[in-house]
C-alpha cells in the first residue's frame, strides 16, 4: 500500500488488501505527506482513536477528513470511505 519509492519496514511482510479494516488515514490537503496527516483506529462506527498530537495545533477541523479502506494514500480506490471530521476530543490531561 505504501508506494512512495522507499521502504519503511525492514524485514516485514506485505499485508493483503483489507487485512486491517479498522485502520484509517487522517488527512489534510495541506499536509506535506500527500494528504496523510496521522493514522488512527476505528473503534466504533462513528469514532476514531488517534494520538492527541495529531490535533493539538488545529483551530479549524473543517478541512480534515478520515479515509477508511484505502490501500494507497493518494488513490483511496472504489472500496474506500471518506468522511469529514465533526468533532475532536482531546484528553484533558494531554500536555
Amino acid at each position: 500500500a505504501y508506494d512512495y519509492g522507499m521502504t519503511r519496514i525492514v524485514g516485514g511482510v506485505g499485508a493483503a488488501e483489507a487485512s486491517w479494516p479498522w485502520i484509517v488515514s487522517i488527512q489534510h490537503p495541506l499536509s506535506p505527506n500527500r494528504g496523510h496527516w496521522c493514522g488512527g483506529s476505528l473503534i466504533t462506527a462513528d469514532w476514531v482513536l488517534t494520538a492527541a498530537h495529531c490535533f493539538d495545533k488545529f483551530d479549524n477541523i473543517s478541512m480534515v477528513y478520515v479515509v477508511l479502506g484505502a490501500t494507497q494514500f493518494t488513490r483511496p480506490g472504489p472500496g474506500a470511505v471518506v468522511r469529514n471530521v465533526k468533532q475532536v476530543v482531546i484528553h484533558p490531561y494531554y500536555k
